[in-house]
């Protein structure tokens, strides 16, 4: 097959190679333990302390393994793994009195929790199909509504 005489073919070929590469790295995609504390603490932007957020990450750390994701612990998150990925998260996030919560305040606030989300992005092709569901049931439900 000449690829270069059928710019038709060349662009299905392209595409079907874009989409099978993305679906191998999607596939191999390892999370980190960064990726769940980032999740949680955005959940909680008032802040969350240390031990529930061990307990929300563990949980977490359950539902993805469930799902067959990948992580980079062999193990269910300790308290110690969790301090220390605090620690690469220091830019974004403050700490008073046990209580971690996004650091929003100055003209960083933004970029921050932005910085939040891009650490957390790496679950969200974990949970697609929970969400289409979801979408599927709540716009039936409005679409009965009106």
């Amino acid at each position: 097959m000449n690829l270069s005489q059928s710019p038709q073919k060349l662009d299905s070929f392209i595409q079907s190679l874009e989409t099978e590469l993305t679906l191998k790295q999607i596939e191999n995609q390892v999370i980190m333990t960064t990726s769940l504390v980032s999740t949680i603490i955005l959940m909680y932007r008032k802040g969350i302390n240390t031990d529930l957020l061990l307990k929300r990450i563990q949980w977490l750390y359950a539902e993805l393994k469930e799902r067959g994701a990948d992580t980079c612990m062999g193990m269910m998150p300790t308290k110690k793994i969790i301090l220390k990925s605090l620690t690469y998260l220091t830019d974004f996030t403050t700490v008073k009195r046990d209580v971690i919560e996004p650091k929003v305040e100055g003209s960083n606030g933004q970029k921050n929790l932005l910085m939040l989300a891009y650490y957390r992005n790496n679950l969200s092709h974990i949970f697609v199909q929970e969400a289409m569901i979801v979408l599927t049931i709540l716009s039936h439900k409005a679409a009965n509504l009106d």
